[in-house]
């Protein structure tokens, strides 16, 4: 088994649903804790193949997040997760 595999299969078992153009991923998300005010922003861990770009929207948890940062980590030439900042929407999804 792959590492990447091994990743996606502990955030599918352990993390929480999301769904990102139309697909299903195991991520886990967390508060930034930077910064002074109310906390909009939130770090996602996810599986490598979760890649969206800049702007896109995700739902998870009830609620949906604008992408505004994306990255991947990668070992050995293997991309194991893919790392995102995401923006909490208000309710009229801006």
């Amino acid at each position: 088994m792959s590492r990447e595999a091994r990743v996606r299969g502990l955030l599918t078992r352990y993390g929480d649903k999301a769904v990102w153009n139309g697909q299903t991923f195991g991520v886990h998300l967390w508060p930034v804790t930077e910064g002074a005010g109310p906390n909009k922003l939130y770090h996602c861990v996810a599986p490598a193949s979760f890649l969206p770009y800049l702007g896109d929207t995700v739902e998870c948890l009830g609620k949906t997040y604008t992408v505004y940062k994306v990255e991947g980590e990668i070992l050995e030439g293997e991309r194991l997760y893919t790392t995102a900042v995401l923006a909490l929407c208000d309710e009229w999804g801006r």
